[in-house]
């Protein structure tokens, strides 16, 4: 089950508490996702002489981001969010949230 939560609330006849349910899980997951994304920009690389290295570490003049990598992995989350059905997603970002938590863990 999805939603158990929202369900449940559903059962006792609060739909109105449901909705907000609802709208805190989305809200909730739709920050994560920001934050991962938020993370991956400062993982650009630092301009070692690779044409690549360069494209993805160039830093936006105004924002001071590197909006070009930024760019690529939106588009290719948004390719994949759209494509993918939401209970697989919700395991990809559970395996992905334990890993970087081991990773952290473990350094």
């Amino acid at each position: 089950m999805a939603d158990p939560i929202a369900k449940a609330v559903d059962v006792i006849g609060q739909t109105w508490f449901s909705v907000l349910i609802k709208v805190g899980a989305l809200c909730g997951l739709t920050t994560v996702i920001l934050v991962l994304l938020y993370g991956q920009s400062a993982s650009s690389p630092d301009r070692q002489g690779r044409p690549a290295a360069k494209m993805f570490s160039d830093v936006h003049p105004s924002l001071g981001t590197p909006h070009k990598s930024q760019l690529l992995i939106g588009l290719i989350v948004a390719v994949v969010a759209a494509l993918t059905p939401i209970d697989i997603l919700g395991e990809m970002v559970s395996i992905g949230t334990l890993f970087a938590f081991v990773l952290v863990c473990g350094a």
